[in-house]
C-alpha cells in the first residue's frame, strides 16, 4: 500500500511535501533559486479528481464476501497514511482524500462497481481490495491508475494497474518463491499446500506454490488439497482429495 501511494505521489507532484526551496540545474547550465510560491505555479494539474486543494481517490473492496475477510479495511490503512501526508502539507498543498468507498457485494463480481465509478466518480485513482478482479480491463482501457493487492492475474503486464508486487506467474511451470523462502527462514522441512477449488486462479496458485518446494528443494510437500470451498469450516489435516 505504501508503494502504491508513493506512485500516486509521484504522479501528482514528485514528492509528498516538496519542502525544498531551490532547484538544481543540470551541469553546465545556470542554477536558479525558486521560491515555494513560484514552484507552485509550475505544477498546475488538470487530471481527473485533482483540484487546487485536494486529490480524490476511490476504493472498491469486498466488504461483503463469503470468506468474511476484512477487505474493506483497506480504506482505514489508506486514511491513516493520508493523514500523515496531509499533516505534512499534502502533495503540493493538495490534501489526499478518499471519495467513494464501494462494496462489490459478494466479492466475486466488481465489474458493475467499476463501471459506476468510471461513469460518475471524479477520482484520480482507484484502490482495489477484492477477491476477484473482473473489472480490470475497464480500468486499464480507461487509463485509470489502479492499485491493489496482487492476487489476481489481471494485474499482469498492464500500464495502468499496479499490484503490491510484480505480476503473478501461476501454474506448475512457474514456481512461486514466497513459501519456500519462509520455509527456509523458519527451518521447516515438511509442508502442506491448500487452495480454493472454486476458482482457477487459486488452484493455479496452489500448483505454483507446490512447484516452488520441488524447484528450490527446501521442504517436502506431504499434504495438498486444491478443492476447498469458500468459507471452509474445517482446515484440519485430512486425506488429500
Amino acid at each position: 500500500m505504501l508503494t502504491a501511494l508513493a506512485v500516486v505521489s509521484a504522479a501528482c507532484g514528485n514528492s509528498k511535501s516538496q519542502t525544498a526551496s531551490t532547484t538544481t540545474a543540470p551541469a553546465g547550465s545556470t542554477q536558479s533559486t525558486v521560491s515555494q510560491a513560484d514552484l507552485q505555479k509550475f505544477v498546475k494539474v488538470t487530471a481527473k479528481g485533482v483540484t487546487d486543494t485536494q486529490i480524490s481517490v476511490d476504493t472498491i473492496a469486498s466488504k461483503t464476501n463469503p470468506l468474511h475477510g476484512k477487505y474493506a479495511e483497506i480504506a482505514d490503512g489508506m486514511q491513516a497514511y493520508f493523514n500523515m501526508v496531509n499533516s505534512e502539507g499534502g502533495i503540493y498543498k493538495r490534501k489526499l482524500v478518499i471519495g467513494k468507498q464501494r462494496d462489490d457485494i459478494i466479492g466475486l463480481s466488481n465489474r458493475p462497481q467499476v463501471q459506476q465509478a468510471l461513469a460518475s466518480d471524479n477520482a484520480f485513482a482507484t484502490f482495489i481490495a477484492t477477491l476477484m478482479f473482473n473489472g480490470a480491463d475497464l480500468l486499464q482501457n480507461a487509463g485509470q491508475p489502479t492499485f491493489g493487492w496482487n492476487i489476481n492475474g489481471e494485474y499482469g503486464d498492464k500500464n495502468a494497474l499496479f499490484g503490491n508486487e510484480s505480476a503473478l506467474c501461476n501454474g506448475p511451470t512457474c514456481p512461486l518463491p514466497t513459501g519456500s523462502f519462509l520455509a527456509k527462514k523458519l527451518g521447516i522441512t515438511r509442508v502442506g499446500v491448500i487452495a480454493y477449488g472454486v476458482v482457477a486462479a487459486s488452484i493455479d496458485c496452489g500448483k505454483g506454490t507446490e512447484a516452488s518446494f520441488t524447484h528450490y528443494n527446501v521442504a517436502k510437500v506431504v499434504y495438498k488439497d486444491f478443492s476447498l470451498g469458500f468459507a471452509e469450516p474445517d482446515l484440519s489435516p485430512r486425506s488429500p482429495r
